[in-house]
């Protein structure tokens, strides 16, 4: 694991980083949003996964 010191530096996670002067409304809205896209995603990884079995099956 990287020292957290390391990871501050890492433009990545400056970029994903909540902003400091973020308001308790402004968080919460953050936190619904990113909630409703990690659901979308895995919504897809099933979607996905499922198409692969089918496709094993029937060749």
């Amino acid at each position: 694991m990287a020292p957290v010191a390391a990871s501050l530096d890492d433009p990545l996670t400056r970029a994903l980083a909540p902003p400091p002067n973020e308001t308790a409304e402004e968080r919460e809205r953050r936190l619904l949003a990113e909630q409703e896209a990690r659901k979308h995603s895995e919504q897809i990884d099933e979607e996905i996964n499922q198409e692969r079995l089918a496709a094993k099956k029937n060749p």
